[in-house]
């Protein structure tokens, strides 16, 4: 078997910038130039580069957030409006594999692909497939492949992981692919050692 975990460290974040007026794709610079927070309980939950760069971190009240950045837009966190956006992605994975699950409690969609490398000309072009499809949804993914569910889903939610960037298909660097090839075996061996596989380097 060969499973891709797409994990989504921004999920929530994104989900809210999405409901955003006036965000539309001519306006993602913006989005990105302004500083974002989520709120949950009167402290911060997630923040984008932006409103961490003013200072604010997750965990920090409200007030101490806004002194910060006075300008800081913040939302509340919605775990349905999460469920929602994750729901989205796995409907992505459902036109590669019929085999796509949610992780427990992690913003993770795995799929069993080992099938499908035949169908979409091996793993680099399922990959590059992948990443076109989720352009449109604009999430920041880290995706990785192991032998296992659990494997895949501990490598993809490493910070070493490869990552898709949401912007347009037509501008994703090559080196957006995600990361272990089938072949090399040692995707297992990078989740109990931290190590990253140097197969595609």
């Amino acid at each position: 078997m060969l499973w891709l975990a797409l994990h989504l460290p921004s999920l929530s974040l994104e989900a809210f910038c999405a409901t955003l007026p006036g965000r539309a794709d001519d306006d993602a610079a913006s989005t990105a130039a302004a500083p974002v927070a989520l709120v949950a309980e009167h402290r911060i939950t997630a923040c984008n580069a932006a409103a961490a760069e003013c200072g604010v971190r997750a965990g920090q009240k409200r007030a101490t957030a806004l002194a910060l950045a006075p300008q800081l837009l913040m939302g509340e966190a919605d775990a349905a409006r999460d469920a929602a956006a994750l729901r989205a992605v796995a409907h992505v994975a459902l036109a590669f594999t019929p085999s796509v699950t949610l992780a427990d409690g992690a913003a993770t969609v795995l799929m069993e692909v080992r099938a499908s490398l035949r169908l979409f000309g091996g793993l680099p072009a399922l990959h590059r497939r992948l990443r076109e499809a989720l352009a449109p949804l604009a999430h920041r993914v880290q995706i990785a492949a192991a032998p296992t569910a659990v494997g895949a889903a501990v490598l993809a939610r490493w910070r070493g992981a490869r990552v898709i960037s949401p912007r347009p298909p037509n501008r994703c660097p090559p080196s957006s692919a995600c990361c272990c090839p089938p072949r090399c075996g040692c995707s297992a061996r990078a989740a109990s050692t931290g190590r990253r596989c140097r197969a595609w380097a």
